[in-house]
């Protein structure tokens, strides 16, 4: 295993070794649900009074965040009846932004708060990539396996009792440019409080799968800045009545579906970029409604480039080759072999997309390159060019 903190120590990286030598990133997705189900059923082991109210844990998430912690809700109250146990397990989801659990971790309900790039807040560690690091060690102690089988064993266990297995669903995140397409179609709708007509071209370009859409979730602000979240149709009617709340339109719309899959779309808060997230039971759902989202609002998805869930993590799926250990370090490799050109005063490099696409998952405003493997010279005529 290998392990990676940021500089305030609020998120923690992981990456595992395979067998074959290559080196493969963890999804903070998947590390959330891992965490989620060992608290849960920690929870499950205590006593709780059997009459009166249900003690009541809260398991939250950021919008763009899997649809795994909802199976873990559910997973959680269907272990509580089983077991005889009074106890209570509500998912709520929040904009972007771990600052959003602050409410149920002060108050002591929170058990767990997952956002998909990475900040994880558990029980006693608020954004803390240590505390992170301790759940995920004794994980690994207590099953005594592989942490990509103790995943799998997770996924496998919150998702089996509902017919869905999540180690075969598919997270993406694509990031085309904020266009003035997206602008009229999109952002035009939101601003004017519109987002129905939104809704209505993505429904439209979604045809006959729109008819499983379960909802269509939106955030909002209140006169003293704190948000919420309230539905398209409630929204309309609300609309109707002179009463409709004022909502974000740089977090757009996440569209749920019946069967758990959804599709989010948001601009990003540091790049003139649209976020489009995608969760799915399969790669060719994805592609369905990324190619929707194209139709109705005219960005550009680069297909070729983007990162799915299954990238990520040897254990969920096919995965293409991973970077080795080697390839891993960072920096340029200066040497030709690597794609060094020469034009006039000017020197181009080339980059792999995987690697690029890779960064664009972060909310970057920009990366400064540092040149490392400079390899030195030792034969004066290779420097004179002869």
């Amino acid at each position: 295993l290998y392990f990676g903190i940021d500089g305030d120590a609020d998120r923690l990286a992981v990456w595992v070794k395979r067998a074959d030598g290559t080196v493969m990133e963890v999804a903070p997705n998947d590390l959330g649900v891992l965490y989620g189900w060992m608290l849960v059923n920690d929870v499950l082991k205590a006593d709780y009074p059997a009459n009166g109210e249900p003690k009541m844990f809260f398991i939250d998430k950021t919008q763009p965040t899997t649809t795994g912690l909802d199976f873990l809700v559910k997973y959680g109250n269907a272990l509580a009846q089983k077991l005889g146990k009074n106890v209570r397990f509500e998912l709520k989801t929040t904009p972007v932004g771990s600052k959003h659990f602050a409410d149920e971790y002060q108050n002591g309900s929170l058990l767990i708060g997952v956002e998909e790039s990475g900040h994880i807040v558990i029980k006693d560690f608020f954004d803390d990539a240590v505390g992170q690091l301790h759940f995920l060690l004794r994980a690994l102690a207590l099953s005594g396996r592989s942490l990509n089988d103790t995943i799998f064993q997770a996924k496998d266990e919150v998702g089996r009792d509902f017919g869905v297995n999540l180690n075969g669903w598919v997270y993406e995140r694509v990031n085309p440019n904020k266009n003035a397409a997206f602008d009229e179609t999109f952002m035009a709708n939101f601003e004017k409080g519109t987002p129905d007509i939104a809704f209505q071209r993505l429904a439209d370009a979604l045809g006959e799968r729109s008819a499983g859409i379960d909802k269509v979730s939106m955030t909002t602000v209140s006169p003293d800045y704190r948000t919420g979240s309230v539905t398209l149709t409630d929204y309309v009617t609300l609309r109707s009545a002179g009463k409709a709340p004022k909502i974000k339109p740089a977090e757009g719309m996440i569209v749920s579906f019946k069967n758990g899959e959804w599709v989010m779309i948001r601009v990003s808060g540091t790049e003139g970029l649209v976020r489009v997230y995608v969760e799915a039971e399969s790669k060719e759902a994805v592609k369905t409604s990324q190619k929707a989202v194209v139709q109705a609002f005219g960005v550009e998805i680069k297909f070729e480039n983007a990162m799915t869930s299954t990238d990520e993590d040897a254990a969920y799926g096919e995965v293409p080759p991973a970077a080795t250990l080697e390839e891993l370090r960072g920096g340029i490799d200066m040497n030709a072999a690597q794609g060094l050109t020469a034009s006039g005063d000017a020197v181009s490099l080339t980059f792999d997309q995987a690697m690029i696409a890779n960064f664009k998952r972060g909310d970057f405003s920009g990366i400064t390159p540092v040149i490392v493997n400079i390899a030195p010279v030792t034969n004066l005529q290779m420097l004179l060019g002869n």
